[in-house]
């Protein structure tokens, strides 16, 4: 595997085989590669060798999993520091591309690299191991390893050797990972990165063809600011709200109680109906096969209720948190900005605004739920809330308060 920068490359006729090139790189065989990564690589290779030099030499002797012999063994896993260094190999020069940071790849000249590579001695090993050991093999066998698929087939896994089917994971990789590399590149649109420069802030796009360069921080801010200002609630429209909250809860309460009552009917009832079973088959007024079908299913209910009624107890003790929370980011949202740190800068965002995108030099920002319905109705209101728009209000109340709700009960069920 090569990994290629813009400076090594450029060193690459000016330096010998073996000799360090500028940016960390090396030369080997003509190709610049990073150094610290051939070191990686050499030192995953020599624990590879040394467990299977020790496993060969030690084969059935327990003594394989015991003391410094246990650990050698553990050099087998250096396969995978291979599959994290293929991986990053592959990937880095197409996002780097992707990005603008790099040449532009042929992804004909990477699938003919590839395949030279890897092809010709994997279908050598294969043909002749076919042809010699399995006297010509099977058609299973045969297409299997022509479409390199044997690492799905218990027949045709460790038919060579139990190192090939790393081979095969190679060939994955290298089909895969351009994909992947292609699809994190796709997010560059989405991602500015700020930069401090001349005493501003610029949020700038990483990809050079991004039709987006760059936009300072004042006019985001600005952006943000206004959004905050569209659900800046007054001290009395703001108490309407908690007034109602309370109001809720209560009713709530109250409703929870009721339905506590109801449940402890139905679980007297089921009670009195396991006391006239048993005394039905004590009886022999019902055979025994009978009895315990009926007092299964009387068992299974009484559970049931037994389950609801614990939930109705339990209520949802995180409503309250969630509630005070939604008051807290609608009390002032504009100043908890102006006044807060960079991290409460970034919360508060996070919470309040939803989708935040920047199409050249248009930003468009967007509230995030429930606070879009806060901010439609502050728009279509105006004062505090009265007789004439206090449907609204109690209607956005109410919306604001299932909300939280639904937030409090899924936390629950998480938990």
């Amino acid at each position: 595997m090569e990994l290629r920068t813009a400076d090594a490359a450029n060193s690459a006729t000016a330096s010998a085989p073996g000799e360090r090139v500028p940016g960390g790189g090396i030369n080997q065989a003509g190709e610049i590669r990073s150094a610290r990564v051939e070191s990686i690589r050499a030192l995953a290779a020599l624990g590879v060798l040394c467990s299977h030099a020790l496993v060969d030499g030690f084969r059935n002797d327990p003594i394989i999993f015991q003391g410094w012999h246990r650990f050698v063994q553990a050099g087998g896993f250096g396969v995978f520091v291979f599959f994290s260094l293929s991986g990053y190999l592959l990937v880095r020069p197409f996002v780097r591309a992707g990005w603008g940071e790099g040449r532009d790849l042929s992804l004909r000249q990477y699938a003919i690299n590839r395949a030279v590579r890897i092809l010709p001695l994997y279908y050598t090993v294969y043909l002749v191991y076919v042809l010699v050991r399995q006297h010509g093999g099977t058609f299973h066998v045969w297409w299997r390893f022509l479409l390199v698929f044997p690492n799905y087939d218990t027949q045709t896994l460790r038919l060579v050797d139990g190192g090939m089917w790393s081979i095969v994971v190679e060939v994955e990789f290298y089909l895969l990972l351009p994909l992947l590399a292609w699809g994190l590149a796709k997010l560059c649109g989405r991602s500015l990165i700020p930069e401090s420069q001349k005493g501003h802030v610029y949020y700038r796009c990483q990809n050079k063809r991004c039709p987006t360069k760059s936009i300072r921080q004042e006019p985001i801010e600005q952006g943000v600011l206004e959004k905050l200002l569209g659900i800046d609630l007054s001290a009395e429209q703001h108490e309407y709200l908690k007034q109602k909250f309370d109001e809720f809860q209560q009713n709530r309460g109250q409703k929870s109680r009721q339905a506590i009552e109801a449940e402890e009917i139905q679980l007297s009832q089921i009670k009195d109906r396991l006391n006239r079973l048993t005394d039905a088959y004590l009886d022999s007024a019902i055979d025994h096969e009978t009895f315990e079908q009926r007092k299964t299913a009387l068992l299974m209910g009484r559970r049931g209720i037994e389950d609801r009624i614990q939930d109705l107890k339990n209520g949802s003790p995180d409503l309250p948190k969630k509630l005070n929370r939604l008051l807290e980011l609608l009390k002032n949202p504009y100043l908890q900005y102006v006044s807060g740190s960079p991290d409460e800068r970034k919360e508060l965002i996070q919470n309040v605004c939803s989708n935040r995108t920047l199409a050249e030099k248009t930003l468009e920002i967007s509230y995030a739920l429930p606070f879009d319905q806060v901010a439609l109705c502050f728009k279509n209101t105006s004062g505090a809330p009265s007789r004439h728009n206090a449907r609204m209000w109690d209607r956005l109340a109410e919306s604001l308060f299932n909300f939280a709700k639904k937030q409090a009960e899924d936390q629950g069920e998480q938990s």
